[in-house]
């Protein structure tokens, strides 16, 4: 693809996604509040942008979702590193930022609009839901089902065959053994255990 795109996002994961993009990024779109320069548009009034190709690159799920409500356009694209591997079994939706050395192996849905960070690793029939984050190094065994808006933190593990519920927050480091079905909780620790419940997805980290 040699077309322009613009990224959604003000901050250091917008920065990432563009430092690894393989087409040129003409713009970045913000929350009105937050337009303080040239090269920032208002995500609400692009004018003729809204036709260009966008991501959404910031790193909360709920945020993430708010700002493809808000933005009025719906052309989407991806960005994918080029020293990430995916199999060509694997399906990868729309909107979805894959970074450097990220690994997504056979026969893997990545859902539209998910986040799979810096060297983090998803094995084979895996599912990944909807607008979910991968942190940097987390880790996807196979057959695991990831359900929509899930944020996996730095360095967690997640073992085979596992479901993980909508909403759901994994801790940095954790490891998840077996299946956590409360929506929106917060799971922490080896094994990983609740400790507590979310009104919703998380919109800030």
């Amino acid at each position: 693809m040699s077309e322009r795109i613009g990224i959604i996002g003000g901050g250091g994961q917008a920065d990432e996604a563009e430092s690894f993009s393989t087409r040129e990024v003409a713009f970045r779109a913000v929350e009105k509040p937050y337009v303080n320069d040239h090269a920032r548009i208002d995500i609400e009034d692009p004018g003729e942008l809204v036709d260009y190709p966008v991501v959404f690159a910031v790193g909360a799920p709920g945020l993430r979702r708010r700002l493809v409500q808000l933005w009025p356009g719906n052309n989407y694209t991806k960005v994918i590193s080029r020293s990430s591997y995916i199999d060509d079994s694997s399906d990868i939706k729309e909107g979805v930022i894959i970074a450097p050395s990220a690994v997504i192996t056979t026969n893997v849905i990545i859902g539209a609009h998910a986040l799979i960070n810096v060297g983090a690793s998803v094995q084979h029939d895996s599912v990944i839901g909807d607008f979910v984050t991968v942190s940097p190094g987390a880790r996807i065994g196979g057959n695991v089902d990831i359900g929509d808006g899930v944020f996996v933190g730095m360095g967690a593990s997640i073992i085979q065959r596992v479901r993980i519920a909508s909403g759901i927050v994994i801790g940095a480091g954790a490891t998840v053994m077996a299946d956590l079905l409360e929506e929106n909780g917060v799971y922490v620790g080896t094994p990983a255990k609740l400790v507590k419940r979310n009104e919703g997805w998380i919109h800030e980290l």
